[in-house]
């Protein structure tokens, strides 16, 4: 779903143009900067198309909206290297160009939500087309099942 909204509340940022992402499961609205947003190629189409384009409605968790968000105000809009396949190690620090990503993805996986947080962000990245980040939390899922055996990969993807 996506509807126009005029939406100008910024939530401690410096933003050229504010863009909110609304969670439909809590109402709850995040704010992120129009030039930063556009790491999304979905949102960046459709702010191409249309200019005025200033939310859209996701439904989700307002944690891996946070989390996109915050991923989104790091970059600054910019796409960066991800982490090459196949992975030469299991640790993300080694693999992530950017420290901050090996971060974020650790933080993902061994977070109060575990395994569900992280497949939730790597599908609203996949659904907003963050392929950054798509790549980055998929890499995390390969190092975690990386020389694993088949049980233990079964009980992190399930």
């Amino acid at each position: 779903k996506v509807k126009k909204l005029r939406q100008t509340t910024i939530l401690g940022y410096a933003m050229s143009q504010p863009f909110t992402i609304i969670n439909t499961n809590t109402q709850k609205q995040f704010t992120v900067s129009k030039d930063y947003v556009i790491i999304s190629t979905l949102i960046k189409k459709q702010l191409e198309l249309d200019p005025s384009f200033d939310y859209i409605e996701i439904e989700t968790t307002d944690y891996a909206i946070e989390t996109v968000v915050d991923y989104m105000n790091h970059h600054q809009g910019r796409e960066k290297a991800h982490p090459e396949m196949p992975l030469l190690s299991r640790v993300m620090r080694d693999v992530c160009v950017d420290p901050y990503d090996a971060i974020l993805v650790d933080r993902l996986s061994e977070s109060p939500g575990g395994f569900s947080n992280l497949y939730t962000v790597t599908y609203l990245a996949h659904t907003l087309q963050i392929n950054t980040l798509l790549y980055l939390t998929c890499a995390k899922i390969a190092s975690l099942i990386k020389g694993q055996p088949l049980d233990q990969i079964r009980q992190i993807l399930l």
